[in-house]
């Protein structure tokens, strides 16, 4: 099972190369795959296996940490506020915990 893999991307490898050559040859598909003697079907049977394997590769890139400064007021109103990338938001004693909550994770995603 592990050799009919193997050899599944060594074909898949083949073909996202020959895929890109084409490409970047600036020939049409129909007049590529004649010049290289290539099935047009193959061809476009193995673009669509080679974007479907590129679409399934997910790259993940860390972001810096927004700077948070969280200040406390003597409003009477706001026990709370916090600033961080031009977001300010108050929050009070009388705040459900779970509207906290969903600010905070607003902010961390946003910033």
């Amino acid at each position: 099972m592990k050799i009919k893999s193997a050899n599944a991307q060594i074909r898949l490898a083949k073909w996202a190369s020959i895929i890109k050559d084409c490409e970047t040859s600036g020939l049409y598909v129909t007049e590529y795959c004649r010049q290289h003697n290539l099935s047009h079907n193959a061809y476009y049977y193995w673009l669509r296996k080679v974007n479907a394997a590129t679409s399934q590769q997910v790259e993940f890139v860390e972001l810096p940490k927004p700077e948070e400064r969280v200040v406390p007021v003597t409003d009477s109103n706001a026990q709370l506020t916090i600033k961080t990338g031009g977001t300010e938001v108050s929050i009070n004693n009388d705040a459900p915990t779970e509207l906290v909550t969903r600010i905070l994770e607003a902010i961390r995603y946003a910033g």
